[in-house]
């Protein structure tokens, strides 16, 4: 979720696997600007040892994703 008033970039800590984006309220038919169109995310290994995805979220929108 990114409620402010500007893109955000945010880390995802999550399991090791792709993730589809089930719902992305930025789309023209939900009121939002059309901006994300990224459809797939395949999290990757960081030096750290964790396992996540980064996200870069449009103003005033959010996304659900869904491991496939």
């Amino acid at each position: 979720i990114n409620m402010s008033g500007e893109d955000r970039e945010y880390y995802l800590k999550l399991p090791a696997g792709e993730y589809k984006v089930a719902f992305n309220s930025d789309k023209v038919r939900f009121g939002g600007y059309g901006k994300f169109r990224k459809t797939l995310y395949k999290s990757k290994k960081k030096k750290n040892g964790t396992t996540g995805v980064l996200i870069k979220i449009p103003k005033l929108s959010f996304i659900y994703l869904k491991k496939v």
